[in-house]
């Protein structure tokens, strides 16, 4: 076959395994082709259950990682930002230790004979 008969799949599958024997390839190949490969896109949403039924377990892995360095990439994804690099987008939290906050001005603290009064815009409050 030559490089210009070669399909996408077909270059896909062969620069992850170059050496997956040629019929385990095509097998491989109609496997995608019959669960919707069309395209380099699609291959980002390929799992490792996809691929067991053509592939050993570590071939699957190999494959995947290769296919993710290799064609998960914005420059050749339709995915946004957003998607690729989730905390990318988002703004930077920051957690800071609980602060202790003082009651409004509005309210003031009365201790009468071990009963303890808070009066808040004008209502008392009565506490132990």
């Amino acid at each position: 076959m030559t490089d210009s008969e070669r399909t996408f799949l077909d270059v896909a599958i062969m620069d992850a395994l170059p050496q997956l024997q040629a019929v385990n390839k095509n097998i491989l190949e109609e496997h995608l082709q019959s669960i919707g490969v069309e395209m380099y896109d699609d291959l980002r949403f390929v799992t490792e259950a996809d691929l067991m039924t053509a592939l050993r377990p570590v071939e699957a892995r190999k494959l995947l990682s290769v296919w993710k360095r290799k064609y998960h990439t914005p420059e050749n994804s339709s995915l946004s930002s957003l998607e690729a690099s989730p905390t990318q987008s988002l703004p930077s939290l920051s957690v800071s230790p609980k602060v202790h906050r003082q009651a409004p001005p509005a309210a003031q603290d009365l201790t009468h004979s071990g009963m303890k009064t808070l009066k808040f815009h004008g209502v008392n409050f009565l506490r132990k």
